[in-house]
């Protein structure tokens, strides 16, 4: 197991089972790996949340490509400060301003 760094936050790397990467970050996860579906030369790798994909031993299936390690390390990683995001939104508190400035209208 290691530890990234990424724009402020740590994220726990783990690439003990098969041809990816578990990022997990705030008890969400990522993975990042080789593409099984189209993967070329140019875009070997692959990434997704959990919550949209799975990987298998020997990479990912479904995911948005990416080209270097690099790239598809920090795009796994952005994706889980993305769901942190949607997790922490307050739809309620949205919903009530919308209403309350509906309200405001002429």
């Amino acid at each position: 197991m290691k530890t990234y760094k990424f724009e402020g936050e740590t994220f726990e790397l783990d690439d003990s089972e098969g041809c990816f990467v578990k990022v997990t970050f705030k008890g969400q996860v990522a993975y990042f790996g080789v593409n099984l579906t189209d993967g070329t030369e140019d875009l070997p790798y692959t990434y997704a949340g959990s919550w949209q994909a799975a990987p298998a031993a020997d990479g990912l299936s479904w995911g948005y490509k990416a080209g270097t390690y690099q790239q598809g390390l920090d795009r796994a990683c952005g994706l889980l400060i993305a769901r942190q995001q949607q997790i922490a939104f307050d739809r309620e508190k949205a919903c009530k301003t919308l209403h309350e400035e509906t309200a405001k209208l002429p």
